[in-house]
């Protein structure tokens, strides 16, 4: 049996890769042997496309675990399916310890399956990469010799850089010698593209086992469940005085209609006392804290959560964020499962879990002044109320710029303007606590009072004067951070004893803003789950309109009556009293007004119409929805990250190219019926051995010259043959 390899030199001409087999005659001895080796090849190709097919299984199933974002559950290994990482106390330190090893022999065995899933695809592209090679040895125009064992190499990263794959299509001996010989140019082209082909598959086969990782390893990530729709947002009632049965706990509506908001004592006088508590224990401790700092370690309690006044940023330092009660109660009714848990069995897959509920709050720029204060009576319904010493908080300065700071009260200016009042008992002197809310406000300093003539109307204060002009052009002039607190304010005026000139104010401009309150359930986090509120909305000055807030509502947040009295024995008399006699810092009244007003925008209900079906539409087009859902932190599957995007789109091209090399065979048995026969590099070795070249390689020096050789290659069924051309054959 002729197992040799014959090569025969065509100068001008490459030798091109055959595979057709000689017929079997019945009198040839070797017939039979012959027809086995036909059949043995045949299902050889069978099983190799078998082969190369399956990994398309693996493939298919890692695109699909990560495109529909799989989930595995809080640990990568759990035959019973009723594992749970969380816990309480030390057991669940030793359960997660646990987990965490079987983990890491999960993902260490799904690193070798990548490694398999990587080297089975090599194997493909190899041999793709061989058919490919084979198809064009066996054209008329030849194959370089510098191709003949890229099968070999391609995978190599270092192939990308191999000069020979771009230089050996073109002939050593010149295009002229080549055209003269053939009387045709020489074709290059489907050598470049096979080159360039080549350059692509190196660079897919070493991309592979990175692709594979990125799609094999899963990772811990957070998912929501659906987001469920509840109700339908219609709108703050803070224009409106505290009102109904169900608004404040312990008061009936018939209270609240006359007025009588003592009946918050029950419930709210503890909070403002905590509050309280928390200052003076803060001051008398020596403990230096900040405005901020106060404000957000201040726990506040509604149904069955905590939560916080949050917070000053750095972007806007006087704008606080007050959660809503009635969102609060809505949230806690959510978390509890049907045994009045805060943690829902159902959950217990999961490494960590929380709920969330959207919401309106309410965000409130703040300002503050301590100094005298001057009184501009317009009319009977109108008054002008101007305070010295005005803090700009907004630029979050130690040194904020001061103003001189006027406000319109009476129901001339506007409807919505609005006064009540109480009183602070002190054996120092009572403290007279007014509560307005304006409409407009205007602003004055040393250097300007924006082109309104306001600095005119205050060095002369029994002057008439234009305070019409004087709104207008302030409200043309003024910069962003004063323009949104400059209309629809509450405002908190504090005089001490019989001194009408001196006193305190703060003042408030509230907007409505959205918020998701979001609430860890992990059992082990805390005992009352701590509620926070996250992408929250900014106020747009121009464009959303502040809220009218009626001065009843921080009456009812003191509780305390119009006109009435809170004695200085509670705690929050106390504060303010020891602020009065010095003995507690003036800071400290700024974040205690600041807290309890805040206390009292959170009990500002809203309306909603509550979907009474999972398949309710909002009312309009415009609707706001208010939805609960909650999410799991667990080990899954998914597209997320920018490198599992990238493995996925090279698994992708894998697949294209796995099914390019089982449509290449289709195609070579249909149009050519042809059967591939795959030799080794042993079998190839031993074909160049046997062939005595004929001079195709005189004269030509360096493997670049060398590699051009184009040789046209013939298999048959038995062996490999460098086949001669006549050289005048086509290019």
């Amino acid at each position: 049996m002729n197992s040799g390899y014959n090569l025969i030199p065509t100068p001008e001409k490459a030798h091109v890769l055959e595979n057709s087999p000689s017929p079997i005659r019945a009198e040839d001895p070797k017939a039979p042997h012959r027809h086995a080796s036909h059949w043995k090849a045949v299902v050889f190709q069978i099983l190799s496309h078998i082969f190369t097919l399956l990994w398309l299984a693996p493939a298919a199933y890692l695109l699909y675990i990560n495109f529909t974002s799989q989930v595995i559950g809080d640990t990568l290994w759990c035959p019973s399916k009723n594992c749970s990482v969380l816990g309480n106390g030390v057991s669940s330190v030793q359960q997660a310890i646990h987990y965490d090893r079987n983990d890491h022999d999960v993902i260490g065995a799904l690193l070798f399956a990548q490694k398999g899933f990587e080297i089975w695809f090599a194997a493909v592209a190899g041999v793709l990469v061989y058919e490919l090679i084979a198809l064009l040895g066996r054209h008329k125009e030849g194959i370089p010799v510098g191709y003949m064992l890229l099968h070999l190499e391609f995978g190599e990263i270092l192939n990308l850089f191999n000069p020979l794959v771009w230089t050996s299509p073109f002939s050593s001996r010149g295009k002229k010698t080549q055209q003269a010989a053939s009387g045709h140019p020489p074709r290059v082209r489907k050598f470049l593209l096979f080159a360039a082909f080549l350059t692509f598959l190196t660079i897919v086969n070493n991309l592979m086992g990175p692709a594979g990782g990125a799609l094999v390893l899963p990772s811990v990530q957070w998912t929501d469940t659906a987001h469920l729709p509840q109700e339908q947002f219609n709108g703050l009632f803070s224009a409106n005085p505290p009102s109904g049965d169900s608004v404040l706990v312990n008061c009936t509506a018939t209270e609240l209609a006359t007025g009588n908001y003592s009946c918050t004592s029950y419930a709210y006088s503890p909070v403002l006392d905590n509050i309280a508590s928390s200052i003076l224990a803060s001051t008398r401790e020596n403990m230096a804290q900040s405005n901020n700092s106060l404000l957000a370690n201040t726990l506040l309690s509604e149904s069955q959560v905590q939560f916080t006044f949050e917070n000053f940023t750095e972007t806007d330092p006087n704008f606080v964020i007050v959660p809503c009660r009635q969102t609060l109660r809505r949230l806690s009714t959510n978390i509890l499962d049907d045994d009045g848990d805060f943690y829902p069995q159902t959950y217990n897959d999961s490494i960590q879990a929380t709920a969330h509920q959207s919401g309106p709050a309410i965000g409130a720029y703040f300002g503050v002044a301590y100094g005298n204060f001057t009184i501009f009576n317009v009319s009977d319904d109108k008054q002008v109320r101007c305070m010295d010493g005005w803090e700009d908080l907004s630029v979050g300065s130690d040194d904020p710029p001061l103003y001189t700071k006027c406000v319109t009260v009476g129901d001339g200016w506007s409807p919505n303007n609005n006064k009540t009042s109480f009183t602070i008992q002190s054996d120092l002197g009572n403290i007279t606590v007014n509560i307005y809310f304006s409409s407009q406000a205007m602003y004055s300093n040393d250097t300007t009072d924006f082109n309104s003539s306001l600095s005119t109307c205050l060095a002369n204060p029994k002057a008439a004067c234009d305070w019409d002009h004087v709104i207008a052009a302030q409200a043309a002039h003024l910069p962003v951070n004063l323009t949104r607190q400059s209309t629809d304010l509450l405002l908190i005026e504090n005089i001490f004893g019989q001194n009408t000139s001196e006193g305190w104010w703060q003042d408030f401009t509230s907007y409505t803003v959205w918020a998701d309150y979001t609430v860890d359930l992990s059992p082990y986090d805390e005992m009352v789950p701590l509620v926070s509120t996250t992408n929250v909305t900014t106020p747009i000055p121009g464009q959303d309109a502040p809220l009218v807030v009626s001065p009843a509502w921080v009456l009812a947040a003191w509780s305390v009556n119009p006109d009435g009295i809170l004695n200085e024995t509670s705690t929050m008399g106390t504060l303010i009293t020891s602020i009065w006699d010095d003995s507690v810092d003036y800071g400290d009244l700024v974040i205690v007004e600041l807290l309890a007003t805040a206390q009292a925008l959170s009990l500002i209900p809203y309306g909603s119409t509550n979907f009474t079906s999972p398949g309710q539409s909002p009312v309009g087009d415009d609707a706001i929805v208010l939805s609960y859902w909650r999410s799991k932190r667990v080990w899954m599957f998914s597209l997320d990250s920018r490198t599992s995007k990238l493995g996925a789109a090279v698994v992708c091209i894998g697949g294209a190219i796995v099914l390019m090399r089982t449509f290449l065979a289709i195609y070579d048995k249909v149009r050519h019926n042809h059967v591939a026969y795959k030799r080794s590099p042993t079998e190839i070795v031993v074909a160049t051995l046997k062939h005595e070249h004929q001079g195709e390689f005189n004269n030509l020096h360096g493997e670049t010259a060398v590699a051009q050789v184009r040789y046209q290659v013939q298999h048959d069924r038995e062996s490999l043959h460098f086949r001669p051309k006549q050289r005048r054959a086509s290019l």
